[in-house]
């Protein structure tokens, strides 16, 4: 399929039916394809979602007294920075 022009393309992107695409790769000419159906997986996802909470997650406690301590820091004047550093 040929887009001669970018209102023919815009036309067609416009009306696209379903499950339809246009798809162009590097120097290759634009093509119109179908997506297949997928169809959901039937896994029980709850197992992972606790093992990634027991890794990542934080307390939201423990986030706020980081951002505290963040903001206390960045509030301290110049005069105090310097003496510090001595």
């Amino acid at each position: 399929m040929l887009f001669r022009s970018g209102k023919h393309l815009a036309q067609l992107l416009k009306n696209l039916p379903k499950r339809h695409m246009v798809v162009k790769s590097g120097s290759h000419r634009p093509e119109q394809v179908v997506v297949p159906i997928v169809t959901p997986a039937e896994a029980d996802y709850a197992d992972l979602y606790s093992r990634c909470r027991q890794r990542w997650a934080r307390r939201r406690t423990d986030i706020e007294a980081e951002i505290r301590g963040r903001q206390q820091q960045a509030s301290r004047t110049t005069e105090e920075v310097l003496n510090d550093w001595e």
